[in-house]
C-alpha cells in the first residue's frame, strides 16, 4: 500500500533505485556466500506479496532464484516452464553445482479463510497438496538425492515461519525449535533429509537457522496482524523483480502458465479487491510489466524489449476485457530489468491506462 510522498510509479522508480544499490552493494558477500555454499536453491512459489525469500530466510538478494505463479501452482508439462527451469539447471550442472528446489505453499496459521492463500480459495490444505502432487512430477523427471532434487516447503504467513516436510512424512515447524544455530540447523536437515547430497544438507541449513532467527524475531516483535494481510499495490506480471524486495508490496506471477490470460485475470481481480479496501488514493495502484536481460551485449536486451512490450498489449487486452473495473485505479510501468545490478529501465510509462 503507497505509503510515502511518492506517487505509484515514483515509488517503484525509487525502490528499484535504493535496492539496486543494495543488490550491487552485496557483490561481495554473495560470492562470499557462493564459495562457502554453492548448492543453486530456487523457490517454487505464490504470486503472494507476503511471501519472500530472502527476507524470511536472511540470506543475500540474488541468491534464490524464484519462479512464481498464482496458487504456487506449476506443471512440469508447461513449456515455458520447462524452458526457463531447465536452462538455469543446465548453467547451474555446468558450474559443478547442485540445484535445490523448495517447493512452498502457503497458509495461515491464525485465520486461513481470509489471510491463506488467494490462489486456492484459501485453501490452506488444497494448497499444501498441489505443492506435494508437483514434488512428485519433479521427481518423475529429476531424481531425488541426485543432482537436482526438490523438497516441500510450507509458509505459515503470520510469523513467516517455514515448514519443512521430511522425507518419511516427517514435519519440522521451525516455530517450534527456536533459534537454530547453522550447526543445530545442519542435524536437523541431516534427520529430515537423509537421502540429499551432503553439500545440499550443508547449504539448505544456513535458510533453515536464518528462517529460525527471522520467525522469532516476527514473534518478539508482536506485529500487526494487519501486516500479514494482503496490502499489495502492484501487479507485476513477468520476471525479473528480485529487487522488488519488500515484502507484501507486490502480486508478481511469471510467463510460465500457457493459461497466461486467465491468470492475469485472476491476478488482476485480486489487486482490484485490495484497490477497493486499501486507503490510497485511485489511480495510485501500478500495473507493470518487466523482463530481465543478463548481458547488454547482443540481441538479449532487445529481446527483452520486444518481450515487455508484448506482454504488455496481452496484459491490457485481458484487463480492458475481464476486469475494466480496475482501470481507473492503475498507472502502467513497462520496462526491463539487467540482472548483473537489478536496474530497471523504463520503456514505457502511463500515468492513466484508457479504459
Amino acid at each position: 500500500m503507497p505509503m510515502s510522498n511518492k506517487r505509484g510509479i515514483d515509488r517503484i522508480l525509487a525502490i528499484n533505485q535504493d535496492n539496486s544499490k543494495v543488490f550491487a552493494a552485496q557483490h561481495l558477500e554473495r560470492r562470499r556466500y557462493r564459495s562457502i555454499h554453492p548448492t543453486r536453491i530456487a523457490f517454487i512459489k505464490c504470486m503472494d506479496g507476503r511471501i519472500h525469500g530472502p527476507t524470511i530466510t536472511k540470506t543475500p538478494l540474488g541468491l534464490i532464484r524464484p519462479y512464481r505463479n498464482i496458487g504456487g501452482r506449476f506443471d512440469m508439462g508447461w513449456d515455458g516452464f520447462q524452458k526457463d527451469f531447465n536452462t538455469w539447471v543446465d548453467f547451474s550442472i555446468s558450474k559443478g553445482n547442485y540445484v535445490l528446489v523448495l517447493i512452498t505453499y502457503h497458509y495461515s496459521k491464525g485465520d486461513d479463510k481470509h489471510r491463506g492463500c488467494g490462489g486456492f480459495g484459501h485453501d490452506g490444505e488444497a494448497a499444501r497438496r498441489s505443492a506435494i502432487q508437483f514434488k512428485r512430477e519433479f521427481d518423475e523427471v529429476y531424481t531425488y538425492g541426485g543432482p537436482v532434487s526438490a523438497i516441500v516447503c510450507g509458509v505459515e504467513t503470520d510469523s513467516d515461519t517455514m515448514v519443512l516436510h521430511g522425507e518419511n512424512d516427517q514435519l519440522c515447524n521451525l516455530l517450534d525449535t527456536g533459534i537454530l544455530t547453522e550447526s543445530e540447523a545442519l542435524d536437523t536437515v541431516k534427520k529430515l533429509f537423509p537421502s540429499l547430497p551432503d553439500q545440499v544438507k550443508i547449504d539448505l541449513s544456513p535458510l533453515v537457522s536464518g528462517n529460525s532467527r527471522h520467525t522469532s524475531e516476527i514473534v518478539a516483535s508482536d506485529r500487526p496482524i494487519c501486516d500479514a494481510e494482503h496490502q499489495e499495490w502492484v501487479l507485476g506480471i513477468g520476471t525479473g523483480y528480485d529487487w522488488l524486495h519488500i515484502p507484501n508490496q507486490a502480486f508478481i506471477t511469471g510467463f510460465y502458465d500457457p493459461r497466461i490470460e486467465q491468470v492475469i485475470e485472476k491476478a488482476a481481480t485480486f489487486l482490484l479487491n485490495n484497490a477497493r479496501k486499501l486507503p490510497a488514493p485511485p489511480n495510485d495502484f501500478v500495473l507493470m510489466i518487466s523482463a530481465p536481460f543478463l548481458c547488454d551485449k547482443g540481441p538479449l536486451r532487445k529481446l527483452a524489449h520486444a518481450k515487455a512490450k508484448f506482454v504488455r498489449e496481452l496484459t491490457l487486452e485481458v484487463i480492458r476485457s475481464k476486469v475494466p473495473d480496475l482501470i481507473p485505479y492503475l498507472q502502467l510501468l513497462v520496462g526491463v530489468v539487467n540482472q548483473d545490478n537489478m536496474v530497471f529501465e523504463t520503456i514505457d510509462r502511463r500515468d492513466h491506462i484508457s479504459a
